[in-house]
């Protein structure tokens, strides 16, 4: 039985290059029947605010998951092979304007979103900053999710198959996918 709501789809952690940032992406899935509004949802890796070297995003006003549908948020959009549906922007004077933005949900130091190769994880919540879902992979850890072991080299990404299972072992529920599929589930 599909959830009933919007998981987190597939993410490219560790895409080639040294350095690789700008690179990563996340993509969300809407599994439902129904459109969901997702305006003032939040993305990112801050588990808790003022996390150093985390951060959380929110969507913008007017932003709706169709259903069925997918969305992909890129770090940098001027640094992916393709045009996602938002960027984090990383780097401000490297803007694609034709991307919208995602906008910061707090301003601790060290804010950013960069996403650890070794270890790390995804939490997606509701305007009201309940989670929604989680992806957790590598040496990381969040309560009530089991890790994915991680990719196994540059440039898979941790793709959920199907894309509506969710059990919160993310080990089952994921697999490494190479090549990436942004945009697209399977």
């Amino acid at each position: 039985k599909p959830p009933d709501h919007i998981v987190i789809s597939e993410v490219l952690y560790d895409p080639s290059g040294n350095p690789d940032t700008g690179k990563e992406w996340i993509e969300l899935h809407n599994p439902t029947a129904r459109a969901v509004d997702i305006s003032g949802w939040s993305l990112g890796d801050a588990a808790a605010d003022g996390e150093p070297g985390s951060g959380r995003y929110l969507f913008p006003a007017g932003t709706v998951l169709q259903p069925v549908g997918v969305i992909v948020i890129a770090q940098q959009a001027a640094d992916v092979a393709f045009t996602p549906n938002f960027e984090f922007l990383t780097d401000p004077n490297r803007d694609n304007l034709t991307v919208p933005n995602m906008l910061p949900a707090a301003t601790w130091d060290v804010f950013g979103l960069a996403l650890s190769n070794a270890g790390d994880h995804v939490i997606l919540r509701d305007a009201a900053g309940q989670v929604v879902d989680v992806v957790v992979w590598g040496g990381s850890s969040y309560p009530g999710t089991l890790p994915h072991p991680g990719v196994s080299m540059s440039d898979h990404s941790l793709e959920r198959r199907p894309a509506y299972k969710d059990t919160n072992d993310c080990a089952a529920d994921f697999v490494d996918r190479t090549p990436p599929t942004p945009g697209k589930v399977p």
